[in-house]
Order: C-alpha cells, then structure tokens, then sequence
C-alpha cells in the first residue's frame, strides 16, 4: 500500500452483556476482530479500544458508550468499530446518537 495514503480514523467499541460472557464470546475476541478489520480496510483504531461488559437490560448509565461518544465527535473520528450492532448500540435512543 503506498505509504502516502491516509488511513480514516475510527474508534473501536466492544460490549458484552454479562460478566460471564467475558470469557466466552470475549472482549478479546471483539477486539481481535475490530482491529483485523481495521488492518484490512484502510483504518486507523487512534485509541485503546473502549472495551465494557453491561447489560442491555434495566436502565444502565452508558458511561463508557457515552465516553466513546464525546471522544469520537470531539476528535472528529467518523468511524465506530463494532463486531455487532447489537454490541454498540441497545435500543432505538442509542441508534440515533450514532448515526
């Protein structure tokens, strides 16, 4: 790949629902997958990779989606990672903050 052209910026954003599928459908593997992805496709992940276990059930405070959020439109980064979309976004109020 020439060396003078710039790779689009994007942030990555991996979520599981439960403690125990930390191990098991892993943040590791999200991440994994995110930044092959990125490799592949001409991105640059410009931060650590924001990286939660939470339910999508009850009324959660989105603390780090939120966080990614303010990160991503400060820095003018028009790029989200996600292995899924059930992963970044939980329902339609969340949909629309990312679009």
């Amino acid at each position: 790949m020439n060396q003078w052209i710039s790779k689009t910026k994007a942030v990555a954003y991996c979520r599981v629902s439960s403690k125990e599928q930390e191990s098991g459908y892993s943040l590791d593997a999200q991440e994994k997958l995110l930044t092959e992805y990125a490799a592949k496709n001409n991105l640059k992940i410009v931060i650590d990779p924001y990286r939660i276990s939470e339910s999508a059930s009850g009324k959660h405070i989105r603390k780090t989606f939120n966080e990614m959020l303010r990160y991503a439109t400060k820095n003018r980064i028009p790029i989200i990672l996600c292995e899924k979309i059930d992963r970044l976004t939980r329902n339609l109020k969340d949909a629309s903050s990312v679009s």
